[in-house]
């Protein structure tokens, strides 16, 4: 059958010397991999390599047979045409590294979300049309575990998270895994940044590099399959100017 649906785009990857193999979260159908012969020969004439970039915010009508196997897309358009996210060099890192934490957790997720896709959508177009937010990665990955089932919950007090009930807490008679502290601290104020009524301000170098590791761990303690995304490094860099 065909479908006609937005698509986000994660990644793109070379396959042989002119086909490709393309990664998306779409509206209708959830995770698709779809496989583009003649890519890379731009011999297509309504599927263009350049239309056909990583973050790109698609309309696409595409097979889908509804087994795990890859589809083909049959005409595309852009849906959104960014500003600058493709010019930023500090937002093109920030999104690259969400793009694999959304690969990640997304790949076999072959039911539809809205909700989800529309957070993710509206999350990149707000990262493309405003000023660079060197917490917005961060922002990004708390407000994800909303839509995967993990949300901490930011209405318990405590000096401590307990990290497999999502809760802060002061009783540590019963928790195997928790967060320091200084780490709870961290943690709690990320979480104030994105649910608190009066605006905070940013965190600090050491501090955005502390809440991405907790945030990160907390995610591999939730997700079996989780895996540390290789473009970690290049973004710790990033903050260490």
């Amino acid at each position: 059958m065909l479908i006609k649906t937005q698509a986000f785009l994660l990644s793109v990857i070379k396959y042989n010397d002119h086909d490709a193999i393309v990664k998306t979260y779409t509206r209708e159908a959830g995770f698709l991999t779809f496989f583009i012969k003649s890519l890379y020969k731009n011999t297509r004439k309504n599927l263009k390599k350049p239309l056909f970039q990583p973050n790109s915010i698609l309309n696409i009508v595409a097979t889908h047979r509804q087994q795990k196997t890859m589809e083909y897309i049959r005409e595309v358009s852009i849906a959104y045409h960014y500003k600058n996210l493709f010019f930023d060099f500090d937002k093109l890192n920030q999104s690259t590294f969400l793009r694999e934490i959304l690969i990640n957790v997304l790949q076999n997720d072959n039911q539809p979300n809205l909700q989800l896709f529309d957070f993710i959508v509206q999350s990149f177009k707000k990262m493309d049309q405003q000023p660079m937010d060197p917490d917005f990665h961060i922002k990004f990955l708390f407000q994800l575990t909303g839509y995967l089932g993990f949300l901490p919950d930011f209405e318990t007090q405590g000096e401590y998270f307990d990290i497999a009930a999502g809760i802060f807490t002061s009783d540590l008679s019963k928790i195997n895994n928790f967060f320091d502290k200084q780490q709870t601290s961290v943690f709690y104020k990320v979480l104030g940044m994105i649910f608190a009524s009066k605006k905070l301000e940013k965190l600090s170098n050491f501090e955005r590099q502390i809440a991405l590791k907790l945030i990160l761990i907390y995610y591999q303690f939730h997700l079996e399959s989780f895996k540390e995304p290789k473009s970690l490094q290049i973004l710790n860099d990033l903050y260490e100017k």
